[in-house]
């Protein structure tokens, strides 16, 4: 079993690895999701706040509100947000 702080240690090596490329190729993507953050902050949590930053993440993706998202990895990385790959030990025995 994996600990903690190997885990935590592990990401932010990969997340020191991933800015250096990104600082060295010159490439470091926007995050589009900055106006909105702060807009949520202020309000209250549960499931209309939920609803509310889905609605309004959509519009910034310029995405409808039916239309399926077939890869959330991808969308995240190019909204600017790193996502860490990790094999997830549920994921093993689909992928095989």
């Amino acid at each position: 079993m994996t600990s903690r702080d190997s885990i935590l240690n592990e990401v932010a090596q990969w997340l020191e690895d991933f800015n250096f490329l990104e600082k060295l190729l010159n490439e470091h993507g926007k995050y589009k999701f900055k106006n909105l953050a702060t807009d949520l902050s202020s309000t209250s949590g549960g499931a209309k706040r939920a609803k509310l930053a889905a609605e309004r993440a959509r519009k910034v993706l310029k995405l409808t509100n039916k239309e399926p998202i077939r890869d959330i990895a991808g969308l995240l990385e190019s909204s600017g947000i790193k996502v860490y790959p990790s094999a997830c030990p549920l994921l093993i025995g689909f992928l095989k």
